[in-house]
């Protein structure tokens, strides 16, 4: 609550105290954020899909045992970059410690978040998976949300992070000093990621409805990968600064990509060329 409240009236304050954690939240969200995009890279749930990237995508989908995998990687992922976080702030413990714990946090957590759903949307007689969310376990439903609404929670905030929203807001002027004036900035922002996701949820369900997705068949490619990127950007943080152009234009490059190599262009080109006289 006081950090809610400080990050609203005291941005300033707030970003201090941000800064102070940020290596830990970094390894923290770039070991989650991983094990999210592992679910597609190894195709853990073992779907029928076409591969965006050629054979080594459909290579990496068809390992066996797909979630020791995610966690080798993840593993990896934390244990490299505490190795060179080492080396480069000369063993000191106060600068590896939160990066380890943050990272070994991280994949905890997201085994936390997959057991409760799983748990969730486990049927309580074992057969009649259509209950559940109904009748006196209704509430189990609820559980299974809160793990979605985590996971996308905290790549909306990493990716924000990352961006170094919360210190240009806080030290260029944008929100003011810490006072009143941020608490208008404050709601200004939570409505404008509020039409955004209502925007979102309107979009998606329309495209379900035309089958859209289903067209537009390496989009969720394109949308694993930005998480796969985005966690690469944050280990990779803990070691060297960003650019702000690389964080700013590389979710829209990828996804961009994704649609482009979508669109059925050869059946446009046959088309164009039979209705060309002579």
């Amino acid at each position: 609550a006081s950090s809610v409240g400080e990050a609203v009236f005291a941005p300033g304050s707030f970003s201090a105290h941000l800064a102070e954690v940020r290596p830990a939240l970094a390894a923290f969200g770039a070991a989650f954020i991983w094990l999210v995009f592992a679910e597609y890279l190894f195709n853990t749930d073992r779907a029928s899909r076409r591969s965006w990237l050629g054979r080594l995508e459909a290579r990496l989908a068809r390992v066996a045992r797909p979630r020791v995998w995610s966690l080798v990687t993840a593993g990896t992922g934390v244990l490299l970059t505490s190795v060179l976080v080492g080396v480069d702030a000369g063993w000191s413990p106060s600068t590896l410690l939160p990066v380890v714990l943050g990272g070994t946090i991280g994949i905890g957590a997201y085994l936390g978040s997959k057991r409760i759903a799983a748990w969730a949307l486990r049927s309580t007689d074992g057969t009649d998976t259509a209950s559940i969310g109904t009748g006196s376990g209704a509430w189990r439903i609820h559980a299974y949300a809160s793990t979605v609404v985590f996971e996308r929670g905290l790549v909306v905030f990493m990716l924000f992070e990352i961006l170094d929203g919360v210190y240009s807001l806080s030290g260029s002027g944008v929100l003011g000093g810490d006072g009143l004036g941020a608490l208008e900035q404050a709601a200004v922002a939570i409505a404008a990621i509020g039409v955004g996701a209502v925007f979102l949820a309107r979009l998606t369900s329309r495209l379900d409805e035309a089958s859209g997705l289903k067209r537009l068949r390496y989009l969720k490619a394109g949308a694993a990968y930005v998480l796969g990127i985005l966690a690469v950007l944050l280990w990779t943080s803990l070691l060297v600064p960003i650019p702000g152009v690389v964080v700013g234009w590389f979710g829209s490059v990828v996804i961009g990509l994704a649609l482009a190599t979508s669109l059925p262009w050869g059946a446009w080109w046959r088309r164009a060329r039979r209705s060309l006289p002579g």
